[in-house]
C-alpha cells in the first residue's frame, strides 16, 4: 500500500471515528470555571460540547461561579473569606451565592439552546454543613453527601443535559453553597461517569511551574501528559503549598480510586479543547488514570497489520530484524501491545527459551507517541510478566538502543550467559550487544 501526503489526516479521522463509536452513550462530567465561561470565546466551547452531546455522548455539566460571586459580594460590601481554598459563606452572602450558581447555570442553559440542545437545572444535591475545621466555621458552606441518581439518568434517558448549580441541601430543606470541583467528582463516581474533565483557565501542567517526580512523561515539550494515581500522589506530596493546580490533581486522584478511569485537566482558553482531548490519542491536557499498564493487552492477529506498520520505520533503519505478516501471524501469542482506545501504538515481544529465560524482542512505538514512555511501560510489563511466569532471567539483544536498556536497569552480558538455543541462533553479522536483566 501506498503513502500519500495525507497519511497524518487519515489517522486523525480513523481517531475521530474510533472515539465516536466508543463513547457513544458514555457519560462524561464537566466542570468549568467561571472565568471560561466569562470568555468571549466560550460559545464555541458550548457547541463543542453540543456537539458531543448531538453525537450520543451523555453530558452533565458543573459551571463554576467563585469569580462571578467575589464581584458581586464585593459590589454589595459583603467580606468574602477563604480556608484551604474554599470560601465561608456566610448568612449574608448565601442569597447572592445562590442567586449567581442559578444565574451562571442559566448562560449555559441559554447557550445550549442555541445549538438545539434540551438542558435543564435541578436540585438534585444533597449535602451537610462542611462545619468548623482548624477552629474556622464555614458557616453555609457544605459538602456534597450524595445526588440524585434516578433523577439525573431519567433526564439523560430523554436526551436532556442537566445542569448542576454548585448549590446543595440538607433532608430539612437547609441550603449550601458546595465545591463546584468537588460536586462534579460527586457526580461521576454516582453515576459511573466515563470520564470526568476540569475545564480551567490556566495553561496545561507542566514541569515550569510544578516539582516533578522521577520518571514522569512529558509530552509536546514540557506538558505533563499522563499521571497515574501513584504518580499524582507523589506530585501533590511534592507541591504541599496551596495551588488550583494541585487541588485539581488532588481531586483527579480522589475520582480514579473511586472508580473513574480517566480525569482530564485541561486549559478552556484553547479553541477546540474538549474535542482534542477526546478525539486524540495525544490528547492536549494532562490525564490522571488508574494503572500504568491499564492501555497493554496481549496482542491478537487482527492487530498484525497495524504492528507492523508501528515496526516497518525500525527495520528500515536496522534496529529491528525484519518481519512480515507470516511471522507475527506464527508468533502473535508472544507479543503485547500497548492500545491507546482500540489503536495500537507501541509492541514488544516475550520469547521463551529452557533454563527459565525470556527474551525481550521487537520493540516499537508510534513515532508519534515517542515521548509517552510508551515503550518503557511495554519493557516494564513484560518484566512482570517474566516474573510471574518463574524466569529467572530476561535478556534482550539490540544494536542501537544500548543506553536505554541500561536506563531501565539491564547490564551488559556475555553470548555464554544466554539460552543455548538462543546463542545456535545468534546472527554474528549484526553483532548485537547483550542485556540482561536478573529477575
Amino acid at each position: 500500500m501506498s503513502k500519500t501526503a495525507t497519511s497524518a489526516e487519515l489517522e486523525i479521522i480513523r481517531e475521530s471515528l474510533g472515539y465516536a463509536y466508543r463513547f457513544r452513550s458514555k457519560l462524561f462530567v464537566i466542570n468549568i470555571d467561571y472565568s471560561v465561561i466569562e470568555d468571549q470565546f466560550f460559545p464555541i466551547l458550548l457547541k463543542d460540547i453540543a456537539t458531543l452531546h448531538q453525537a450520543g455522548i451523555r453530558i452533565v455539566l458543573v459551571p463554576g461561579t467563585r469569580e462571578k460571586v467575589n464581584r458581586t459580594l464585593e459590589n454589595y460590601s459583603i467580606p468574602c473569606e477563604y480556608y484551604q481554598g474554599l470560601r465561608i459563606t456566610s448568612e449574608a452572602a448565601l442569597p447572592f451565592v445562590e442567586m449567581v450558581a442559578f444565574n451562571v447555570a442559566n448562560v449555559l442553559m441559554s447557550g445550549l439552546a442555541g445549538s438545539g440542545v434540551r438542558s435543564t437545572i435541578g436540585n438534585w444535591v444533597r449535602a451537610r454543613g462542611r462545619g468548623i475545621i482548624d477552629g474556622v466555621d464555614y458557616q453555609y458552606t457544605g459538602v456534597v453527601e450524595g445526588v440524585d441518581v434516578s433523577a439525573i439518568n431519567t433526564i439523560l434517558e430523554s436526551s436532556m443535559v442537566p445542569i448542576f448549580p454548585p448549590i446543595g441541601w440538607n433532608t430539612g430543606g437547609k441550603t449550601y453553597n458546595v465545591s463546584a470541583e468537588e460536586l462534579a467528582l460527586s457526580i461521576s463516581t454516582g453515576l459511573s461517569a466515563e470520564k470526568l474533565f476540569y475545564v480551567c483557565d490556566t495553561a496545561v501542567m507542566d514541569n515550569s511551574a510544578l516539582r516533578v517526580p522521577k520518571g514522569i512523561d512529558f509530552q509536546a515539550g514540557e506538558r505533563i501528559s499522563r499521571l497515574t494515581i501513584q504518580e499524582a500522589r507523589e506530585l501533590v506530596k511534592l507541591n504541599t503549598e496551596d495551588g488550583e493546580m494541585v487541588r485539581r490533581i488532588e481531586l483527579a486522584m480522589r475520582a480514579c480510586e473511586l472508580g473513574v478511569n480517566r480525569v482530564h485537566i485541561v486549559d478552556g482558553m484553547q479553541e477546540g479543547v474538549i474535542l482534542q482531548e477526546i478525539f486524540s490519542n495525544q490528547g492536549i491536557g494532562t490525564m490522571v488514570h488508574t494503572n500504568i499498564f491499564e492501555s497493554i493487552r496481549p496482542m491478537e492477529r487482527t492487530d498484525v497489520s497495524e504492528v507492523l506498520h508501528i515496526m516497518e520505520p525500525f527495520i528500515s533503519r536496522g534496529i529491528l530484524l525484519p518481519r512480515d505478516t507470516q511471522s507475527l501471524e506464527e508468533l502473535y501469542q508472544d507479543f503485547f501491545v500497548y492500545d491507546i482506545d482500540g489503536r495500537v501504538h507501541g509492541c514488544a515481544a516475550l520469547h521463551t527459551y529452557p533454563d527459565s529465560q525470556g527474551e525481550i524482542a521487537a520493540v516499537a512505538v508510534d513515532h508519534r507517541f515517542s515521548r509517552m514512555g510508551i515503550g518503557k511501560r511495554l519493557v516494564l510489563y513484560v518484566l512482570e510478566q517474566a516474573k510471574e511466569r518463574g524466569f529467572r532471567r530476561v535478556f534482550a539483544l539490540t544494536t542501537q538502543t544500548a543506553d536505554w536498556f541500561e536506563k531501565l536497569g539491564f547490564r551488559q552480558g556475555g553470548l555464554e550467559e544466554i539460552s543455548g538455543k538462543k546463542r545456535s541462533s545468534y546472527d554474528h553479522s549484526r553483532n548485537s550487544r547483550i542485556y540482561i536483566y536478573d529477575l
